[in-house]
């Protein structure tokens, strides 16, 4: 059985905007997808995302950064250094 790429995307994660000089950006993301649906890679399959649940969140991440980032929704951020929200991330 040869090995499987899942790709999950969705159309809102281009909104996600950390700002200007950061290597994620709406366009890159945008472009890379469009290549990936003109051209797709032999054993990669692309799926629309749904909206993770708290406790599936809660698996990888303290419960009070999952509920600070939830409070934080529509809010631009800094959370770390390298981290940045944007109103549409």
């Amino acid at each position: 059985m040869s090995a499987r790429t899942l790709l999950i995307s969705d159309p809102q994660m281009v909104r996600h905007d950390p700002g200007a000089g950061h290597p994620e950006s709406p366009n890159r993301l945008a472009r890379i997808l469009e290549v990936f649906q003109k051209a797709p890679v032999a054993g990669t399959e692309m799926r629309p995302a749904r909206k993770a649940t708290h406790q599936e969140l809660s698996l990888a991440h303290d419960p009070g950064h999952v509920a600070r980032l939830s409070d934080l929704t529509g809010a631009a951020a800094r959370l770390d250094p390298d981290t940045a929200i944007s109103p549409g991330s």
